[in-house]
């Protein structure tokens, strides 16, 4: 899978360009604030239907203007989509595939993906615990599309006990039909978020012993709320009474406080808590890592290798881990990556395939000779 061309008519500060795209390692360099971030932003949100970096999907039209629009060719195993979203001010995103009106790009059930590294994806480590569940679930949907139906039906299961809860409602048998749908989806979660970590964990170890070496050492413990109820015998039916029980102080507080939205796990960097005792520079190399067991897992589920977007993973790594971090990367998939200075992110690449250079000045991007 690749993008064998942007081409960006209006897209925050970016307007009126075609740029041709390498195979292999794209890079675009320039000083900060110039617009190398939002051409990431503009390839992620056209493949993926969503950016990291906006809660509302209309802050990517320009201030000046009432509109962004932009294309892509995106090539998947020989097959060639022109792909335009137009995103207008008090309007619906549209997106249009071949000339023809869709709500999401297709092939998402069957790896089709952009995997993304920006700086608000700290977060997954230290940030809040939703965090790391939505990463977790992310993980999962993206070799078992199905799993989408689960979280849509454990959420709608939550909101309508929580509606009752709140309106203080006594009739137990009100309670029960929702309680065991929470049951039943909360341990289906639980023992699929468990599978998830155990997988990047083991991914993570293979990385530590054939990429980064043994000082540097990432680690994931799931922690379950549920968990000493995935180890009984009868787990669904002891959550149900558990639902039961819980009820006066759930109606008391006004919200289910039992299940797997209260999921969290923990990560470690050389053995030391990562939200509590890691440099900027090691949560960056960790989270860099948790995107490239999402490539493996991905790779090894659907055979399809994703466009990998990078924004500025060489900041705050010394020379000896920006040389493990591209040891690690993918040789076989097309990365964009971001950079501020030209020369030496051009020494760093050296020995990759297929390397574009690309300036990025005032909103203008051109293709180096």
């Amino acid at each position: 899978m690749r993008i064998n061309h942007i081409n960006i008519t209006r897209f925050r500060n970016l307007h009126d360009f075609r740029l041709e795209l390498s195979p292999g390692v794209n890079l675009f360099y320039g000083e900060n604030g110039h617009g190398k971030t939002n051409l990431l932003e503009s390839a992620a949100l056209i493949v993926n239907g969503r950016t990291p970096r906006a809660s509302r999907i209309h802050e990517v039209v320009p201030h000046d203007g009432d509109f962004a629009k932009w294309e892509i060719e995106l090539n998947v195993e020989d097959v060639h989509n022109r792909v335009e979203c137009v995103i207008e001010r008090g309007n619906q995103k549209r997106l249009i595939v071949d000339g023809q009106a869709r709500k999401k790009l297709p092939g998402h059930d069957k790896g089709v993906w952009a995997l993304t590294f920006f700086p608000e994806d700290f977060k997954i480590l230290t940030g809040e615990p939703f965090n790391r569940r939505r990463f977790l679930d992310e993980i999962i949907l993206l070799t078992e599309p199905a799993y989408m139906r689960v979280l849509k039906s454990y959420k709608e299961a939550y909101a309508a006990r929580n509606a009752m809860l709140k309106s203080r409602v006594t009739d137990g048998m009100s309670f029960e039909p929702y309680e065991e749908i929470l049951s039943n989806l909360g341990i289906e979660m639980t023992s699929r978020r468990a599978k998830a970590t155990e997988e990047l964990q083991n991914i993570l170890e293979r990385l530590s012993q054939d990429e980064f070496g043994d000082e540097i050492s990432i680690a994931l413990e799931y922690k379950p709320s549920l968990e000493s109820f995935v180890r009984a015998e009868n787990p669904v039916e002891q959550l149900k009474e558990a639902y039961g029980k819980s009820r006066p102080r759930d109606m008391a507080i006004k919200r289910t406080m039992l299940g797997p939205h209260r999921d969290d796990f923990t990560s470690t960097f050389s053995d030391e808590d990562i939200r509590k005792f890691s440099s900027r520079g090691e949560t960056r190399l960790s989270v860099v890592a948790l995107i490239i067991a999402k490539y493996h897992i991905l790779r090894q589920r659907w055979n399809l290798n994703p466009v990998i977007l990078l924004d500025d993973i060489f900041s705050e790594l010394d020379q000896t881990r920006r040389r493990k971090v591209l040891k690690a990367l993918p040789k076989d998939c097309q990365l964009m990556i971001t950079a501020v200075d030209r020369d030496l992110s051009k020494k760093w690449l050296e020995g990759m395939n297929d390397i574009a250079m690309f300036s990025v000045l005032d909103g203008k991007i051109n293709r180096d000779e």
